[in-house]
């Protein structure tokens, strides 16, 4: 199929910060793609098999629900491993067989890496530091062996550090909120580990890319990020006017830097601008 034929999309995780903003990107394409969100729960076999076998066909899967902050993953690693991993298997293994040779783009992170002075390329080996990178790199692997079994064809965009003024809970931009707004007028703030390099992008940034792979029908693994690092202090700095209170004490003595090599990206024809 070329990247010019039409195009129905299934998206999983759709009502996620993430998922709408596939949507959009989506929606927004002069391709005029079809667009369905997926409307049950992945780990419900029987219900995925149903509404696959419905009678309606997809071209493309975007497989974007997760199981992400990673305090919720910490907290329940056993459902953790269930949706990010057997859910994964699931939706993917029921997709590929209503509709084959089908595309599938499963949605990754830049936390199957380990830390590293340099940026990091898709060919640096997977090194998780917590339970979250885990179960993405188990999905990973779950996805690629059933899309490989039912003769598939399957996209990794592996995401870096994400941001959107939609998210809550644990991330970072709304911890910062909430404490900017305990902080009272001084808007004197701690950042424990102030110092650690990331490479953050705006959510848009991420979906716009993950649409770029999916409706061009790109095969491989491919990191996603802006190729820059930035401190987190500064970071947060860029989003608000704030004092940071007990610097040295929250210096990270052992701050890590974790920044995308997005030179395999770029060569798609994807801009980052």
């Amino acid at each position: 199929m070329s990247s010019n034929d039409a195009q129905s999309f299934l998206v999983t995780g759709g009502r996620g910060v993430l998922g709408q903003q596939i949507c959009k990107a989506l929606n927004a394409s002069p391709l005029n793609h079809l667009v369905t969100l997926f409307p049950g729960d992945i780990n419900d076999r029987p219900f995925v098999r149903n509404f696959m076998t419905s009678g309606r066909g997809f071209t493309h899967l975007i497989h974007a629900a997760a199981i992400v902050p990673t305090i919720l993953v910490s907290s329940n690693l056993k459902q953790a491993y269930q949706t990010n991993v057997m859910g994964t298997e699931n939706i993917i293994a029921e997709f590929l067989k209503a509709n084959p040779d089908g595309h599938v783009s499963y949605v990754s992170s830049s936390h199957v890496y380990g830390n590293s002075k340099k940026a990091i390329s898709e060919a640096t080996p997977p090194e998780p530091l917590g339970s979250y990178g885990r179960t993405k790199l188990a999905g990973e692997f779950v996805a690629s062996d059933v899309t490989m079994s039912l003769k598939g064809r399957i996209c990794i965009p592996r995401l870096f550090s994400l941001y959107s003024d939609e998210q809550s809970g644990s991330f970072l931009l709304p911890s910062l909120k909430e404490k900017l707004e305990a902080s009272g007028p001084k808007r004197e703030i701690e950042i424990f580990g102030w110092n650690n390099i990331r490479d953050f992008s705006t959510a848009e940034f991420h979906a716009r890319a993950v649409v770029h792979l999916a409706s061009n029908s790109i095969t491989g693994v491919f990191n996603v990020g802006s190729g820059k690092g930035q401190s987190i202090l500064n970071f947060a700095k860029n989003q608000f006017k704030f004092n940071l209170s007990n610097k040295r004490s929250t210096i990270d003595p052992s701050a890590t830097s974790v920044i995308a090599d997005t030179s395999r990206l770029l060569a798609t024809g994807f801009s980052v601008e």
